[in-house]
């Protein structure tokens, strides 16, 4: 038998990810491509602090910021692909069975539009650097 103490400086300090097992293992999720699925990993690790630093509304609703452009970064893919990966997740046939209405404005470019979006949870999108 290995005896092994274990001291602080052993503790792992690193930070995690939390991707859904569900997201790999489920044969419904297979069509997904990785980058969504770590674009939805990086989106759920962003809801949690973005918990943390209270960013709730009346509604209990929690807001997160994350642009493109951070993700592309982040994940060493183009912009372009970051782009691909909300779209996917936006439009994505994987969450809730019927999709959940919310608009999107930004009134320095005049953008007021009605979308919908499948998800597991509640939600709220603020799209940073929208792509007309």
């Amino acid at each position: 038998m290995i005896e092994r103490t274990y001291r602080v400086s052993d503790t792992v300090t690193e930070q995690f990810l939390r991707l859904p097992m569900a997201l790999l293992a489920n044969p419904k999720y297979n069509a997904m491509s990785l980058e969504a699925k770590f674009v939805y990993a990086l989106l759920l690790d962003r809801l949690s602090l973005s918990q943390k630093n209270g960013w709730v509304n009346e509604d209990n609703e929690v807001y997160l910021i994350y642009t493109r452009e951070e993700i592309a970064n982040l994940l060493n893919i183009t912009y372009k692909k970051a782009i691909g990966a909300f779209k996917e997740l936006v439009d994505n046939k994987f969450g809730t069975p019927n999709p959940i209405p919310f608009r999107v404005v930004d009134a320095k470019i005049g953008l007021d539009v009605d979308v919908s979006i499948r998800c597991s949870g509640v939600y709220s999108y603020k799209i940073t650097d929208p792509l007309l």
